[in-house]
């Protein structure tokens, strides 16, 4: 037996479309741009810690020391004013030791770390590290020093 409905089923997608679209944007969509911008946080933080290493390997180590210095202030700032003004608010931190390597040779390493803010502000995710609040990076490189008298430790 046939139903003597006057309704039509052709409505039903405009109906579906709001609630589907909705979950599809806060719970796909944005949430996967944050996890992209995530990745390229980590590369621009990278390639933070590969410019200072590369300075410090170049300097002797009182002016890699130095606060104000080249590697830990100058280079820092002129990323801040590029790329990490996407990432963060906050002056990265660096941290500068140097190691014995084999024979007369001496290693700096450089420890840099970012707290880098979402791209996106999401409310579901407030207290996801990366989704909707900030995580902390922590990058380490290590180079020959190119000229090892200028090394005191």
């Amino acid at each position: 037996m046939q139903s003597r409905s006057r309704r039509s089923n052709k409505g039903s997608f405009m109906v579906e479309f709001g609630p589907v679209l909705f979950i599809l944007l806060f719970f796909f969509f944005f949430p996967m741009v944050n996890l992209i911008g995530l990745g390229v946080s980590y590369g621009a933080c990278a390639t933070l810690n590969d410019l200072q290493v590369r300075e410090a390997s170049l300097q002797p180590s009182n002016l890699v020391f130095n606060p104000g210095g080249q590697v830990q202030k100058a280079i820092p700032d002129q990323w801040m004013a590029s790329i990490g003004r996407l990432v963060t608010e906050a002056s990265p931190k660096t941290v500068v030791r140097y190691t014995t390597g084999v024979g007369t040779a001496k290693n700096v390493v450089i420890t840099t770390t970012v707290s880098a803010r979402p791209f996106l502000a999401i409310p579901f995710f407030c207290s996801i590290p990366g989704l909707g609040a900030p995580v902390d990076f922590t990058v380490t490189s290590e180079r020959v020093v190119e000229n090892p008298a200028g090394v005191l430790f």
